[in-house]
């Protein structure tokens, strides 16, 4: 009984030890996260995405609506302005990180030249626009005031004849347009009348009495020729933009450009034109950026880039003035229908497909984030994106601070934005809220319905034939019968077992 006892023992441990099926990975389910977190924690995090959106996406689309205005929006001034281990990278997108070229006459001259050619093209202009066109660029041909007769006995002076004149067909007194009047040269005009007008202190006379015949006349045709002096000198003192430009640009090399008070000009006993210390300031700042290690030399390399840029845009900002006013003025020649056809476009430079990107990338990522559509990829993308911008003036140590309110070191708003967009790229906050999880509810709807319908439509399997329908052909084995007929329910498990042994 001892041993029947035993082998039922080992029977039932043997059972335990049956193999396990192992267990498959269930599918993870978008839904079943959403519930392991906090409903507040998804709802923050969903308007977390939204508020992100919407700044990018606004962002942009302001971007885009002053693309129709005669000054459109640019990266230009932030590239140029770029700091910290990617600097040069940065700057040298836009060709002339230290506008040097504003300085040149004949740079800003071949870009007005371009700009003409362009300008003409894309508008079709008149033959009218053109000459007007002309006229802004290179000013007129002569300057007039109207004059009905010269005064008698008066003569233009030799010194002056060669540009002045009276032309009696036209009742027109001409001055060539190019030449412009001086005060000094108005006063030698002015003085031909001189003793008609005033008495012998300088005074102006008393205007004789109509009826007072020769005197009155004489009188009168003095008094409309000071006039006419007077309408033709303003109009001869204005500069067309190319004389304007070569006032601003050339000038003789060996007279100091002085800008303001605060600069002297001067670069150690040897004194120097106002451009040219512009240039060497660069120079030396370049130099002491590159070599900074204390914060002696980091405060001193700040102290030259605030001079450089304070210098900067008294030098270059005047020109930069009369670029976007003659770009205004060219404008203004335009009709109702040409301007409709929009700004000219800008040519494709480096800085053009820059802002391309930009305002491309703010729009798209903004809208997906807003509609929560590609949430995750949109996320990922738009922190790539804000994390160039960071990279263009980071608050590290050692890189010049940005200029405004805001104070930072290391961290600031751009690259709290960025983690910000990592951490929803990570989540899916588009399946909670969004275009994503209609899209994903659809699918699996879609796909329910296909497995409901195949389970329908499947046809059943045909049932196995028995194995006894068909004769054996084995020879049959003899089986050794037992002494005891029956077999109680105790001993078929240790029977089994003993089975198995063998």
């Amino acid at each position: 009984m001892r041993g029947l006892k035993d082998e039922e023992n080992v029977t039932e441990a043997t059972a335990d030890r049956s193999p396990v099926p192992p267990v498959r990975p269930q599918p993870v389910d978008a839904t079943a996260d959403a519930r392991r977190i906090a409903v507040i924690a998804c709802v923050l995090l969903v308007t977390l995405r939204l508020f992100i959106g919407w700044q990018l996406a606004y962002e942009g689309f302001w971007k885009v609506s002053t693309l129709d205005t005669n000054r459109p929006w640019t990266s230009e001034g932030y590239l140029k302005n770029a700091q910290g281990p990617f600097r040069n990278a940065f700057r040298n997108m836009t060709g002339d990180p230290d506008d040097r070229t504003w300085l040149d006459y004949d740079s800003v001259n071949a870009k007005w030249n371009a700009r003409y050619v362009a300008f003409d093209e894309f508008y079709q202009l008149s033959d009218q626009q053109k000459r007007q066109l002309n006229v802004l660029f290179e000013g007129p041909p002569d300057f007039r005031a109207e004059l009905d007769e010269f005064p008698e006995g008066a003569k233009v002076p030799e010194n002056l004849a060669n540009f002045v004149e009276f032309n009696p067909q036209t009742q027109r007194i001409i001055v060539d347009g190019k030449r412009h009047l001086t005060q000094k040269e108005k006063l030698e005009l002015l003085a031909l009348v001189d003793d008609v007008l005033k008495d012998e202190q300088g005074a102006l006379r008393e205007p004789p009495e109509m009826n007072d015949g020769e005197n009155y006349t004489n009188w009168e045709l003095a008094r409309k020729y000071s006039e006419a002096i007077e309408r033709v000198f303003q109009r001869a003192t204005r500069l067309s933009y190319r004389e304007r430009l070569d006032v601003a640009t050339r000038i003789d090399p060996e007279a100091p450009r002085i800008v303001f008070g605060g600069f002297k000009g001067t670069i150690g006993d040897k004194y120097t034109p106002i451009d040219s210390y512009y240039s060497t300031l660069l120079e030396e700042y370049e130099e002491a950026r590159a070599t900074a290690e204390t914060d002696y030399q980091r405060e001193h390399a700040e102290t030259l880039y605030g001079e450089i840029v304070e210098l900067k845009n008294a030098l270059v900002g005047p020109v930069k003035a009369l670029d976007a006013q003659l770009t205004e003025d060219m404008y203004g020649i335009l009709t109702p229908e040409q301007r409709a056809k929009g700004p000219l476009p800008h040519p494709w430079d480096t800085v053009r497909i820059a802002d391309t990107l930009t305002i491309t990338g703010l729009c798209t990522l903004g809208t997906l984030l807003l509609i929560g559509f590609l949430t995750r990829f949109a996320a990922a993308m738009a922190g790539v994106m804000v994390l160039g911008f960071y990279l263009a003036w980071p608050p590290w140590p050692g890189v010049i601070e940005a200029p405004g309110p805001d104070h930072s070191l290391v961290v600031n708003k751009n690259l709290i934005e960025v983690m910000a967009l990592f951490a929803l790229a990570a989540l899916p906050t588009g399946r909670w809220f969004g275009v994503d999880g209609l899209l994903v509810a659809s699918w699996h709807r879609m796909m329910g319905r296909r497995n409901r319908v195949a389970a329908e439509n499947a046809v059943p399997a045909a049932p196995a034939k028995s194995s006894a329908a068909k004769p054996s052909a084995a020879k049959p084995v003899a089986v050794k019968s037992e002494p005891t007929a029956t077999k109680s329910a105790k001993d078929a498990p240790s029977n089994t077992y003993a089975v198995a042994e063998k």
